[in-house]
């Protein structure tokens, strides 16, 4: 199975977890952004949606690869702003892809999805659904440097394109502070980093009252976590990129509330570093020094070196 990137908020992962009740399969994989449910009924129930995804399962099984696929398309058509979101931007997109080792329309027909929400968006006609669906069809396909093609293209539209420029951003902000691009993520620092404080108050409420069996599981707690950090240092190195010391230490400090260790100051180390900050990287071992038992330190040092 092709791994996917971490999503803007964990509560895209929980509810993954919750829905597909699969612990160690939800742990290997994170979802795509999802939205929140409509009050609208869907045209498709649940159960109808999951009977039909297990009919394409079964189907794909059995090497019967044509009608594997108008299953999986069915599913992935009708499954839009329900609870059946998340597997459709992640698992689901995953199953079609591998039926294309044996069924290459199946990957001709990813690439078309992908290339009618690209469309839909550069004509200011795209929709919520639109940016999640071209970033987790790129993930899927092996082509995430589309997204920031992509960005480029709306970015040179100029004024007219700010809105889907923004819209685009929340999906794939992540990877442009991996590319370094810390001037683009910039205008939207404010948004992104609310949403990074939200993410690490959902994960800590999550933690603290779980309300269904999987999220109590200490493997779940860990991958979460985990996210959590990884999301927030990423934020933490972006907005040193771009000189907002200030905003980046508030961010640190409600990290630490929740996750103190040598992990997270290892991380935020080599986020500063990558963010060409070498004083604030020596300031946090000097801090990690005072707040960290002595068993703890080795990759936090390590980290100002590496």
């Amino acid at each position: 199975m092709r791994l996917w990137s971490s999503c803007f908020t964990l509560l895209a992962m929980v509810h993954c977890i919750l829905l597909t009740g699969g612990v160690a399969e939800a742990a290997s994989k994170t979802l795509g952004p999802t939205s929140l449910q409509s009050t609208t009924p869907p045209k498709v129930s649940e159960d109808e949606l999951r009977r039909r995804y297990e009919m394409a399962q079964s189907l794909d099984r059995k090497g019967e690869l044509q009608a594997a696929l108008k299953e999986y398309r069915f599913v992935f058509d009708n499954s839009r702003d329900t609870a059946f979101d998340g597997v459709r931007l992640s698992f689901l997109l995953s199953d079609v892809y591998e039926l294309g080792d044996r069924y290459p329309q199946a990957r001709a027909w990813l690439v078309e999805r992908r290339d009618i929400s690209e469309r839909a968006i550069l004509a200011r006609r795209g929709g919520d659904y639109d940016f999640a669906e071209v970033t987790a069809l790129n993930e899927t396909l092996g082509t995430p440097k589309r997204n920031l093609a992509l960005f480029d293209r709306l970015k040179a539209g100029g004024r007219p394109l700010a809105q889907a420029r923004s819209d685009l951003v929340f999906h794939i902000w992540e990877q442009m502070v991996a590319a370094r691009r810390y001037k683009d993520f910039a205008p939207y620092s404010g948004d992104i980093v609310e949403g990074i404080l939200q993410s690490i108050s959902a994960q800590q409420m999550a933690l603290d009252f779980p309300k269904k069996p999987p999220l109590n599981d200490p493997e779940v707690k860990q991958v979460l976590r985990r996210q959590m950090v990884n999301q927030a240092a990423l934020g933490y190195e972006a907005l040193l990129g771009v000189r907002k010391r200030d905003t980046a230490a508030k961010l640190k400090k409600w990290l630490l509330r929740v996750a103190r260790d040598g992990e997270t100051y290892t991380r935020l180390v080599r986020a500063s570093r990558r963010a060409g900050d070498l004083d604030t990287a020596r300031g946090l071992v000097r801090e990690a020094r005072k707040a960290l038992p002595a068993k703890q330190l080795a990759p936090v040092e390590a980290a100002l070196k590496d």
